[in-house]
């Protein structure tokens, strides 16, 4: 009876330590996902701080796109692959200061703001007519074309307008209930060679 008890308890504590191995090894993988994880999370909250050049904005959503990409973890240390990366240094824009020039004269960019959340049917046409009545004259709409074979739920659209228009243009009372308007982003393509 006690060579039978004892083959028994052989018996489970193989089984025992078989399970324990398989448990720590699926503890291993957990924890190197997770530190998969939290590596691409601190990369893309560095990358998506606000800056203060429009243009970094461009190098940002870049670098954030790399940091969603895949990373390789090897020795516990995350490092992304050295494909596609993302120039460090952000891009600084200066502007001129100069005045009376009489060769060289630069124009100021368009007055162009971004606005979303309009109802799918709306067309450029119908909102320069929109625009033409509330005082905005001769503004110019593009309507956002989904990529990709996506839809979108609402319309966006791309609108100028002239500086003289300045405030009706900024004006929340002048665009419809629940519109979303932000500022134009002029972004610069980032070679990826």
């Amino acid at each position: 009876m006690s060579r039978v008890l004892t083959s028994v308890m052989e018996k489970f504590d193989a089984s025992l330590t078989m399970m324990l191995d398989k448990f720590e090894a699926r503890l291993e993988k957990i924890n190197t996902d997770v530190l998969s994880a939290n590596c691409r999370i601190e990369k893309l909250e560095s990358v998506m701080k606000p800056c203060d050049q429009p243009t970094s904005y461009q190098y940002a959503t870049a670098a954030a796109a790399t940091a969603a990409g895949s990373l390789i973890v090897a020795n516990g240390q995350a490092a992304s692959p050295s494909v596609n990366q993302v120039p460090k240094t952000s891009v600084t824009t200066r502007v001129g200061k100069r005045q009376n020039v009489n060769s060289v004269k630069a124009i100021k960019p368009p007055l162009s703001c971004f606005v979303s959340r309009l109802d799918p049917e709306t067309t450029a046409e119908d909102l320069q007519k929109y625009l033409d009545g509330v005082g905005i004259k001769d503004a110019e709409c593009w309507k956002i074309k989904p990529k990709d074979g996506r839809t979108f739920k609402t319309a966006a659209f791309k609108v100028s307008c002239r500086e003289e228009f300045r405030d009706l243009f900024h004006d929340e009372e002048n665009w419809p209930e629940g519109a979303e308007l932000r500022d134009w982003v002029y972004r610069r393509h980032v070679s990826t060679a």
